[in-house]
């Protein structure tokens, strides 16, 4: 699809955080990321942009490249749908992974096996990742809220709305925290986006992580989806609806 804005020059270039030693899976994973930033626009899904999980903060930063490429091609659109500026929203413990705490965590594969455990995957500090992200889009629009989802998420206003929502969650305790905000509270727009980076890395099973979360919560909670098919090589991506 073409840009609504005339004054958009659809040539130029999006800056990336792909690098020639990026591997297949990562570059897929940006490439998804991309695109899901630019359906939103394209589809008009007002609200702001999520991420649960940050890590390196490689996919933060080529959400917010995406999404100061989609303000530059679609400022038109935005502006007749009457969409206010839209924010990126960055959740960590910045600590890894918690320690384990429910039965179907600890019997998943990485975790029975210790190759996940407390302190792993911990990766940038809240202000280097708000730092990071903010050079690409400035910091007004970059928002990071440290802390484990289970604490930080019940003292979130209930009025935010959300147009896409990546998960990079991988446990299923974690995964249920952030889909008790997400689905409880109805914070995602008609139209919402949400990407599970970690769908299919149990071995495939709907018995742990994001996978049965997403069959927990949205049975709880009877949502509308659409299932928008495979995200990189262990991902899956769904649309939500009102």
């Amino acid at each position: 699809m073409t840009s609504t804005d005339p004054t958009a020059s659809p040539d130029e270039p999006v800056r990336s955080v792909v690098r020639p030693e990026t591997g297949l899976g990562q570059r897929l994973a940006f490439e998804a990321l991309t695109l899901g930033v630019e359906y939103a626009y394209i589809s008009a899904v007002p609200g702001h942009v999520a991420e649960f999980g940050t890590m390196s903060g490689s996919t933060a930063k080529t959400i917010a490249h995406a999404m100061v490429d989609g303000d530059h091609r679609y400022a038109l659109s935005e502006r007749m749908h009457g969409i206010d500026q839209r924010l990126l929203y960055l959740f960590d413990s910045f600590e890894g992974f918690p320690k384990t705490s429910n039965a179907v965590d600890a019997a998943s594969p990485h975790v029975a096996t210790n190759v996940w455990g407390p302190g792993v995957a911990r990766g940038l500090t809240a202000e280097e990742l708000h730092g990071e992200c903010a050079a690409i889009m400035g910091g007004d629009r970059v928002r990071v809220v440290p802390g484990w989802y289970n604490e930080t998420l019940p003292k979130l206003s209930g009025d935010l709305r959300f147009a896409l929502v990546s998960v990079d969650c991988d446990l299923y305790e974690s995964t249920a925290s952030v889909l008790e905000y997400l689905l409880g509270k109805q914070t995602y727009s008609d139209g919402c986006a949400v990407f599970f980076d970690d769908w299919y890395c149990n071995r495939g099973s709907p018995d742990f992580g994001e996978q049965k979360a997403w069959a927990d919560y949205t049975a709880k909670y009877k949502v509308r989806y659409t299932d928008w098919g495979p995200y990189s090589i262990v991902g899956r991506k769904f649309i939500l609806h009102r």
